[in-house]
């Protein structure tokens, strides 16, 4: 719903003056030191912008628990600092569709699935994740299997209006050539990664487990499928590439 889009684009606006005047405390930066190695090889102003972002984010989403579950600061500082690293070069107004996250302490299910999940993304502006499967996705890093990452992912995806494995892009040849790459090779695409993700049933899907791949084994997108990774790069602009 495109109210959803517009909300969460006035929560961002409103927010984002006073991102520069919460400061993250000595124990939030040590939690995030220790617990995410991008984090600590970022330069010092790339730091500072990094800090901003994940304070603008937590304040721009309401981010609450069940009742089995309590929720601190740290907490939220842990979930924003792994959500906005997919979108720390293009910025935060790629989640504008999601203004509620909720945590729940292990996997859980919706009104709409009635089977265990680890993470949810909704067109209603809901984002849900299991605590347990966030604390196994952060451990290891290199593993390509992060359910932030993958939620998230969802949500830059439905910022464009669906589900559909596109993100928004800012023109029509962008548009065409991920058309080409996405949607029309869909098939072979999913054939190609079969070994690595089972459970893809849709370019969204797909699209969720390559940002997966993407931010946690580059090297091996890179090397197995380049022109994927190549696409991914452009978007995400994470990487800068040795010519």
């Amino acid at each position: 719903m495109k109210i959803n889009k517009l909300y969460g684009k006035i929560r961002r606006l409103v927010s984002k003056p006073f991102a520069h005047f919460i400061p993250l405390n000595k124990k939030e930066i040590v939690l995030l030191e220790y617990n995410f190695e991008f984090y600590r090889k970022l330069t010092g102003s790339e730091r500072r912008k990094y800090n901003y972002l994940i304070k603008h984010f937590k304040l721009s989403k309401s981010i609450k628990s069940t009742q089995d579950i309590t929720l601190t600061k740290y907490h939220k500082t842990f979930l924003a600092c792994a959500a906005v690293r997919l979108i720390r070069k293009i910025g935060l107004r790629h989640y504008d569709y999601i203004n509620n996250i909720i945590i729940f302490p292990d996997k859980f299910e919706t009104e709409e699935f009635k089977f265990k999940l680890d993470g949810v993304t909704g067109e209603n502006g809901n984002l849900g994740l299991s605590w347990k499967a966030i604390i196994r996705g952060i451990s290891d890093s290199t593993d390509g299997d992060c359910v932030i990452t993958h939620e998230f992912a969802h949500a830059i995806d439905l910022l464009s209006g669906d589900f559909d494995g596109i993100p928004h892009l800012n023109c029509d040849k962008e548009i065409l050539h991920w058309e080409n790459i996405i949607i029309k090779d869909f098939q072979q695409l999913k054939n190609e990664v079969k070994h690595l993700f089972s459970n893809i049933e849709d370019e969204s899907e797909l699209f969720a487990y390559l940002s997966e791949y993407f931010f946690e084994k580059p090297n091996y997108l890179r090397e197995k499928l380049p022109s994927i990774f190549e696409l991914f790069n452009r978007f995400y602009q994470e990487y800068e590439l040795k010519q």
